[in-house]
């Protein structure tokens, strides 16, 4: 018995398959496919850009995550609140989408810029950041 899928983004299993170059989330409409590329930033970037006030960092983890280590400048909305906290988030800014590794936080970034915003992903993560940028953030 195979398992419905579910939407990456809000976890939905919403799904509708148009055809195999087609497929979206009924619930947060993301467009699953196609898989259009991501711009990818390198935390040592994403921290310059955030000290010099020109993008936001968005923490998309699970809470449990949060609890363990946290980027102090960092706005947290877990990945599958997102399409109901849009009006959170500021269009004016880039966004700079961060999971733990990158895999996440890429696909949310795709959301973002389905949904009208200008949004990166933080390669490496914050297992990256723990790395080059502050070693008091927790790796986990």
């Amino acid at each position: 018995m195979h398992e419905k899928p579910r939407c990456p983004v809000c976890w939905s299993d919403e799904i509708t398959v148009y055809n195999s170059d087609d497929v979206i989330c009924n619930a947060c409409a993301f467009r699953i496919l196609p898989n259009k590329p991501v711009e990818e930033v390198s935390v040592k970037d994403a921290a310059l850009m955030t000290d010099k006030n020109h993008a936001i960092l968005l923490d998309v983890r699970q809470p449990n995550e949060h609890a363990i280590a946290r980027i102090e400048q960092a706005m947290f909305i877990p990945q599958q609140e997102l399409p109901n906290r849009l009006d959170k988030l500021d269009k004016r800014k880039k966004i700079i989408c961060f999971c733990h590794h990158g895999g996440r936080s890429h696909l949310v970034a795709r959301y973002l810029i389905q949904k009208g915003f200008r949004a990166m992903n933080m390669q490496g993560g914050i297992n990256a950041w723990s790395v080059e940028i502050d070693e008091n953030v927790k790796k986990y």
